[in-house]
């Protein structure tokens, strides 16, 4: 227990009963008015755990008995009154902790050591609503301690009436209201000291005189008219203009004086037209109210004033907020565009118009103006600002501008849709995780119920001259491949020619020496042949002419299969499809990317398995989906996206031979042709990955679509295959320079 906190509310208690019992009643032996009620409803109010609680019952008790037995109520009488008063002081506690919890949402928190801890009920009253609180306290206080009240008056033989039931509430309930109410509002004032003053200190002097003066001009002894309104003006004046806890020592100021007034000095208007006691229930009722006036409308403009002042500041920093975000959307080299649902541009900064086109808004959500690398067409069913409007994120897609009103330029573009709070339903309360980027941060959750976003935001960055760059270099490694291939050629032509003279001109010592040796050679130059292909390879994937025709994919796929089990020799390999159909596409380079694909997944299976390779396609949406799914060594989660950048090689392939292109050609196939590709493990859990190919749906043929994949075709017999274009060697190595084991992976 705070010793200081309870010596000095336990003398206010004690000092407040003694004032209270002589203003006694003659009629009933109940106090006139009975402000110590109000001290022990602040202590309780502010006491922070249980036993601190139980202690000032405590005192309240003996104090409250202690006074009645000096001023001769009796033992069992005196002792009723000491139990009425701790239920006036206990149940607001009680009450207050309860509709906290239940309406409010405030949680109690229970010490791990010591007495449980509970906290302050209300510490403070700051705002309406801790005195609509504070006031329904006090009155469940009155009501149900007055039983207690009546048992006294029934010990004394009073013979307790209704008007006595209703004065022991209104008698306890204004005490407790008045004086516990201007401790609460005196305490939150000491509590926020910084808060600012609306009144000078002569308004507050002003005010107080008035208080006085109004009262004395109501309730002066021969006073016969009726003028209870006027201190309503001084009321009301305090309360626009003081702080709350000035307000309540005005209230308190202005019922002090009615009670000393009209107990010392005269009745006022009331003198004589009324019993004693319904007289003494209007004049306590009267100062209820005024008290109640006074501080509820301080609270009432307090709150105001400071939500006004809230609401200030935000505007000021949103003002801010939106010049720094003004200065830094016109400064920056990117276009910067937002869009609605309709292609509206509701915000572009200067850059856009030039960089983008007078009609942004029909660019980013119909894709007017825009071509893929290729020259094709973008689909408006593809167009960022399309795709962002229906939840999905867009990173770095590359679009051509060319529309006559700006040069043509190559464009990386970035796509988010703006969701605000009312178009996302929460799904729970678990925190997101802190926002790496702004897309993420503006994306809901994951477990959130969500309805379509009403606007977009689009970001295009200038990447002409990067994109030249990349070409030139392009056309430089397909240069410099191109020209290899002679010697390259020339070296595996030698070779051959070497061995197959090897019986007429070495003697048997010498024959594996030399064997070896030029099986080195032919393995090297193997390596050199597989690494020229796979450039050429990647360079016409990216920079090649599309020449759209109808591919049999089916046909096509049954190809690659007869090669596929040719080159893996005595391994047996299982490829398997269900009915695939006519794509239109570029019959090249759609068998680039399908002999990678199903390469790949025969390479890098584990050489104690034998390789499993079903090929799907399927229907979703605007999209088909065409799959390839493996039983493989699968791709780590870290890596599902580089691996389709040049040259990267996931940890896992290290020992596998590779030259880090098939994905990047496949990738840029998948892009050619209007579509994306990713990799994702096997839905029924085992090992390998599923490579899914995204194109859009217009590619098939109308009578060969698809909802599901069907039925899977025989594995077949390995053929020879019929002729075809050129193929990357990269997924599946050439086997004809290994004439020795020792040195099959030698050099």
């Amino acid at each position: 227990m705070r010793v200081r906190l309870a010596l000095s509310y336990g003398s206010a208690f004690l000092a407040l009963s003694v004032l209270g019992r002589l203003s006694l009643q003659p009629s009933t032996g109940l106090a006139f008015f009975w402000p110590a009620a109000g001290v022990s409803v602040a202590w309780l109010l502010r006491c922070r755990t249980v036993r601190e609680s139980l202690q000032a019952c405590g005192v309240v008790f003996v104090a409250a008995t202690a006074v009645s037995l000096a001023t001769r109520a009796g033992l069992p009488a005196s002792l009723l009154l000491g139990a009425g008063n701790v239920a006036v002081a206990g149940l607001p506690r009680r009450l207050v902790l309860l509709l906290r919890d239940l309406s409010f949402g405030w949680r109690r928190w229970r010490g791990t050591h010591g007495p449980r801890q509970l906290g302050p009920a209300l510490p403070v009253v700051q705002s309406p609503a801790d005195f609509l609180l504070l006031l329904v306290g006090v009155g469940v206080g009155a009501v149900f301690s007055s039983p207690a009240g009546m048992l006294a008056l029934l010990v004394r033989d009073a013979g307790p009436r209704w008007i006595d039931f209703v004065a022991w509430i209104v008698r306890n309930g204004i005490g407790a209201l008045v004086v516990g109410g201007t401790i609460l509002a005196v305490s939150g004032a000491r509590r926020s000291a910084g808060g600012h003053r609306r009144a000078p200190g002569v308004e507050i002097a002003l005010i107080m005189l008035a208080t006085v003066g109004s009262v004395w001009l109501v309730f002066r002894p021969g006073q016969s008219l009726v003028l209870s309104f006027v201190p309503l003006g001084v009321v009301a004046w305090a309360g626009m203009r003081l702080r709350p806890a000035w307000a309540a020592v005005q209230g308190l100021l202005l019922g002090a004086w009615v009670a000393v007034v009209v107990r010392f000095f005269g009745r006022g208007p009331l003198g004589g037209t009324l019993a004693p006691q319904t007289e003494a229930l209007v004049i306590q009722l009267y100062i209820g109210l005024t008290f109640g006036l006074a501080l509820g409308i301080a609270l009432v403009v307090a709150e105001r004033d400071a939500i006004a002042a809230r609401l200030r500041r935000s505007e000021q920093l949103a003002q801010a907020r939106a010049a720094q975000l003004r200065a830094i959307t016109e400064t920056i080299q990117e276009a910067l565009v937002v869009i609605d649902r309709a292609g509206r541009v509701v915000l572009q900064n200067p850059v856009a118009a030039d960089l983008v086109g007078p009609d942004s808004g029909a660019a980013a959500l119909e894709g007017v103006g825009l071509t893929d690398v290729g020259g094709r067409p973008l689909d408006p069913a593809h167009a960022p600002g399309r795709r962002a409007l229906a939840g999905e994120t867009v990173r770095d897609l590359t679009v051509v501008v060319r529309d006559d009103g700006v040069p043509v330029r190559v464009l990386a573009v970035d796509a988010a849709p703006l969701w605000r709070p009312e178009e996302t339903a929460p799904g729970g309360t678990t925190a997101a995780p802190r926002p790496h980027r702004l897309w993420d941060g503006l994306r809901p959750g994951a477990d959130e119920e969500q309805t379509p976003p009403q606007q977009a935001v689009l970001v295009f960055r200038d990447v002409t001259a990067a994109h030249e760059k990349v070409e030139l270099l392009e056309t430089f490694a397909a240069t410099v491949a191109h020209d290899l291939q002679n010697p390259i050629a020339s070296v595996q032509g030698w070779t051959e020619n070497a061995l197959e003279e090897l019986d007429d001109r070495l003697t048997p010592d010498r024959d594996g020496r030399v064997r070896r040796s030029l099986t080195r050679i032919g393995n090297g130059a193997d390596r050199a042949q597989n690494l020229v292909n796979d450039l050429l390879g990647y360079s016409t994937a990216r920079t090649a002419q599309m020449r759209t025709e109808p591919v049999d994919l089916d046909r096509l796929v049954d190809q690659i299969r007869r090669e596929v089990t040719e080159d893996a020799g005595d391994r047996r390999v299982q490829v398997t499809r269900g009915p695939l159909g006519t794509l239109l596409a570029d019959r090249g380079m759609v068998r680039q990317l399908l002999t990678n694909l199903i390469g790949n997944a025969v390479k890098y299976t584990d050489s104690t398995r034998s390789p499993e390779v079903d090929v799907r396609l399927t229907q979703d949406g605007t999209e088909v989906l065409l799959t390839v799914t493996d039983n493989g060594i699968g791709v780590p989660p870290a890596h599902r996206e580089l691996v389709f950048d040049a040259f990267h090689r996931a940890p896992t392939q290290g020992r596998y031979p590779g030259t880090g292109l098939g994905l990047a050609i496949c990738a840029s196939v998948a892009r050619r042709h209007g579509g994306r590709i990713s990799v994702s493990d096997r839905p029924d859990g085992r090992s390998g990955s599923v490579f899914t190919v995204r194109l859009p749906a217009d590619l098939v043929q109308p009578e060969d679509r698809v909802t599901e994949g069907g039925a899977a075709a025989p594995a077949g017999t390995a053929v020879r295959p019929e002729p075809a274009p050129a193929r990357s060697t990269s997924a599946a190595p050439r086997s004809g320079w290994v004439a020795d084991p020792a040195v099959a992976t030698d050099g």
